[in-house]
């Protein structure tokens, strides 16, 4: 189904997106944002304030290079679906049948992790290479400006351990686009930088973008900043070296493009009826929580169907989303640790969809009269022990959550972390679902929980968008944190044996 805009509803994404970057030039270190906008195949908009560097002033502007970091997931991803295509990779065959540069390891007793698995993040590999990477002092696959970027094979030799089974939980995972990125490379018998300069930067005429830090990258990148105090401080650049994850250099003209080709019919790269497959929901802990398309995240939005992706590396984060039955389009780059990127794309995409802010989105709060009783979910939820796989939640929110009462709302609260000071939670009209919202590093991030049922009427478990997907599991408080992390490394040590 294709949805007509009216011409109010993109003037107004326009004039609220202006309108943010202006006063966001007024707060804070002047360091870049590059903001565009794309409606049915054309650029309406391109904003772009602030300094790619601080130390040179020098403006950036719609040709500055950024690092757009996991956004490199929707092209290694689309490299994947061209093969599947020409059909030289099945989708549901495992993975390890086509990657020959390395070995995906099993759990003991289960199956082999499926393409399509890994595509969804649901194959069961979590934040770490191997247990060893939790005595890492810093990211384990950055490396050094200066030093040699060692080989997928060599990074891999001792192979890619999971954390799950296969096609049980969804885990967000850098090594699983890794092995994806290698994969097209063992099957098309190119490197994966070729591949992708090849069959889908140049096509799509994205000319300046490049995986490798050419010496014209080095040049046009915008230096990347952390802000410490209101202090603006660079951050060295480091190589990427699981590229596919997350290496690509690019410019808001050609991610422009790239959204524009996205949302269009055009066939060329990858036909538009395999693209609106990898933006429909493959996977969901829920229809009414955000759910995982073949590399896309998607959700629904006032009741419109979104797609897209964010960014994150030490200095930028970067943000592009997709409402595709409208062919409207946002991208936010920023040279700033922070989420600047996702402020500006929730309020313009907020902006855009407001017309349709009398159609509901299924999480509509509840009205004031009606008080379901919150006595059967207060208790204590943690994830699984496998601290791979929760590696983010245990280091940012402290391994567990609570969920307290209040008179007509919930408090969720976590022991360090955005969450700490507690979020309400305000029930919807679903019993089981409540919605919130939380402050973190300075900016409004919405919060959705739904609580399962248990035979007792008491909650069992919790599923959430806080803001990334998890799913809890009721605790007595004594088993959580640090218990939990506990018994995980013990297992994580007996695995090394």
């Amino acid at each position: 189904m294709t949805v007509v805009s009216d011409e109010a509803d993109v003037n107004r994404a326009v004039a609220v997106a202006r309108q943010l970057l202006d006063d966001l030039g007024l707060a804070g270190p002047s360091t870049a944002v590059a903001m565009g906008i794309v409606h049915q195949g054309h650029v309406i908009a391109t904003e772009c304030r602030g300094a790619a560097d601080l130390e040179t002033a020098c403006p950036a502007d719609a040709d500055t290079l950024f690092r757009i970091g996991s956004i490199t997931k929707l092209f290694t991803a689309i490299a994947v679906m061209q093969l599947v295509d020409a059909g030289q990779v099945e989708l549901d065959a495992p993975a390890e049948d086509y990657l020959t540069s390395f070995v995906l390891r099993r759990r003991r007793g289960s199956r082999a992790a499926t393409v399509r698995e890994l595509l969804l993040h649901v194959g069961g590999y979590g934040e770490w290479r191997s247990p060893r990477d939790v005595f890492a002092r810093r990211i384990p696959f950055a490396v050094p400006e200066k030093d040699p970027v060692p080989s997928m094979a060599a990074f891999y030799r001792r192979g890619l351990r999971p954390d799950r089974a296969a096609g049980v939980q969804y885990v967000y995972s850098n090594h699983a686009y890794a092995a994806l990125g290698q994969l097209v490379a063992d099957v098309s018998g190119t490197s994966y930088a070729t591949f992708i300069h090849e069959r889908i930067l140049e096509p799509l005429g994205m000319h300046s973008s490049s995986v490798l830090r050419t010496e014209d990258v080095r040049r046009r990148l915008a230096t990347g900043y952390v802000i410490d105090d209101d202090t603006a401080h660079p951050v060295p650049y480091e190589h990427i070296l699981i590229a596919p994850a997350g290496a690509l250099h690019c410019s808001l003209n050609d991610m422009l493009r790239f959204a524009a080709w996205l949302t269009s019919d055009d066939d060329i790269v990858l036909p538009a009826r395999t693209r609106r497959d990898m933006m429909s929901r493959h996977w969901q802990l829920d229809p009414r929580l955000p759910g995982a398309g073949l590399a896309f995240g998607v959700d629904v939005r006032r009741g419109r169907q979104l797609a897209g992706h964010g960014g994150g590396w030490p200095g930028f984060i970067t943000e592009l989303q997709l409402v595709p039955d409208s062919s409207f389009a946002v991208v936010v780059l920023t040279n700033k640790f922070d989420l600047t990127a996702r402020y500006v794309l929730d309020s313009t995409m907020d902006a855009y969809l407001g017309r349709a802010d009398q159609e509901g989105d299924g999480v509509d709060t509840a009205s004031p009269g009606v008080r379901p009783d919150p006595s059967r979910v207060v208790g204590v939820y943690a994830p699984g022990p496998d601290l791979g796989a929760r590696v983010r939640w245990w280091n940012e929110h402290g391994g567990h959550i609570r969920i307290e009462r209040g008179n007509d709302h919930l408090r969720l609260v976590a022991p360090r972390g955005p969450y700490a000071d507690g979020v309400k939670l305000q029930p919807t009209t679903d019993a089981d679902l409540w919605t919130g919202t939380s402050i973190r590093k300075g900016q409004p991030v919405a919060l959705r929980v739904r609580f399962d049922g248990h035979s007792d009427g008491r909650s069992s478990g919790l599923l959430g968008a806080l803001p990334s997907l998890v799913a809890m599991r009721r605790r007595p408080a004594a088993t959580t944190w640090p218990g939990t992390i506990v018994r995980s490394v013990i297992r994580q040590v007996r695995r090394l044996r």
